[in-house]
């Protein structure tokens, strides 16, 4: 059972499984449950990626066309405050803070990904801290259900940006834009503007290439000591500062090419 997304690279055939939760039991005796998701699996056209000697992400469309990365992009809204902030703790606490967030954050993202996408060893090998975190995360995931696609590569010639998405699925029964996303701690909203931001600009691309309209952008975050933050929003909200930051980045482009 499935059903056609029409887009301007092609037709698609996005395949409709459905499974049901289900509860295993470890070595040790503890019944643990788990979540088998719904896939709808909508492919994609999957994009060359490179990265500068500035370390900006470069992404290559199928038609050739070089667009930066919408982290990228987004970069310079946190420099002041990644400063900032560098300054305050110093920089060897800096350092050790950032090694700390970066590893656990690769990790999580990959035992995310292998979950949702139903792997049963989905851990691997991973130490207790790590599961720890991770099985703190599972009540917000599993509010995730009928999982459209899951790191695929996104773009759109009307912005001039491409990235890479997490998670495109249903959220509490609505289709909406998913990230994860680690923390050292807990954040206001004030704090991630970028988030939102870069969520907004991959509904406006994955709308550009599917023509199905995602309005819902959610971040779930999870910090080193286990905290759980779930943030849903609606991208219209969005729109005025990710256009100001978009009419900026065209204006050096057109810089550049002069």
């Amino acid at each position: 059972m499935g059903f056609l997304v029409h887009t301007e690279q092609g037709i698609f055939f996005a395949r409709r499984v459905v499974r049901r939760k289900h509860s295993r039991k470890r070595k040790s005796g503890i019944v643990v449950m788990r979540k088998i998701y719904n896939h709808l699996g909508l492919m994609l056209p999957e994009l060359e990626a490179s990265t500068g000697d500035d370390g900006k992400r470069i992404y290559t469309t199928p038609n050739g066309k070089k667009y930066l990365s919408v982290t990228s992009v987004l970069g310079a809204l946190s420099k002041d405050s990644i400063a900032a902030w560098r300054k305050r703790v110093g920089e060897e606490e800096a350092n050790r803070v950032s090694r700390r967030a970066t590893g656990l954050g690769t990790t999580i993202h990959k035992i995310t990904e292998d979950y949702i996408n139903n792997v049963e060893d989905y851990y691997g090998d991973v130490g207790n801290y790590e599961k720890m975190i991770f099985s703190s995360f599972q009540e917000s995931l599993h509010r995730i259900d009928y999982v459209m696609c899951q790191e695929v590569a996104l773009y759109s010639d009307l912005l001039q940006v491409a990235g890479r998405v997490d998670c495109i699925a249903e959220f509490d029964g609505e289709l909406s834009i998913i990230d994860f996303k680690t923390a050292n701690k807990l954040k206001d909203e004030e704090d991630i503007l970028s988030y939102f931001m870069q969520l907004t600009m991959y509904s406006l691309m994955f709308e550009e290439m599917t023509k199905i309209v995602i309005p819902n952008i959610v971040i779930l975050m999870i910090t080193t000591s286990g905290d759980r933050l779930v943030f849903k929003k609606k991208r219209k909200d969005y729109y005025k500062p990710v256009k100001e930051l978009l009419d900026a980045h065209r204006r050096n482009i057109s810089d550049n090419n002069c």
